[in-house]
């Protein structure tokens, strides 16, 4: 039986540089270790849940270590990368299509976030922290978050 000849892996003139996706993992990877960081006792950042005890000095000073050159760098070089793959979009679109793209590619999941999500989670905070009210009410009585 012969195999049927492979179908090539993406269409001509859609390259992707592979050397952006390696460094993407790699930022994505180190977010992922700095939010468990937090989680997990670092003496630096906010989080909704944290680890009952106490850190080592020795964690808490390499944590706030990594955590301080991630907040500086990592950050930026998402922001660098992101930059660096925006102009073609924008000239293939033009400035209000490309904006009201944005707009809805990271607008709408903001709001999601910042009206249903967070809410949710932080009153699930504070019932598990002993608040005993209604959702209602302790939206009433913190309306910050």
């Amino acid at each position: 039986m012969t195999q049927p000849p492979a179908a090539p892996a993406r269409a001509a003139g859609k390259d992707r540089l592979l050397y952006i996706d390696n460094i993407r993992i790699a930022l994505i990877t180190l977010v992922v270790v700095g939010h468990m960081a937090i989680t997990y006792g670092a003496p630096v950042g906010d989080w909704y849940i944290a680890e009952a005890g106490e850190a080592g000095t020795v964690f808490s000073i390499l944590i706030a270590l990594f955590l301080g050159i991630g907040a500086s760098f990592l950050l930026g070089l998402f922001y660098m990368i992101s930059g660096y793959f925006t102009p073609r979009p924008f000239d293939r679109k033009g400035a209000g299509p490309f904006l009201l793209d944005r707009l809805k590619r990271l607008g709408i999941p903001l709001a999601l976030y910042a009206l249903v999500i967070n809410p949710l989670v932080t009153y699930m905070v504070a019932v598990h922290g002993g608040y005993e009210g209604s959702l209602w009410r302790w939206a009433a009585e913190n309306p910050q978050t």
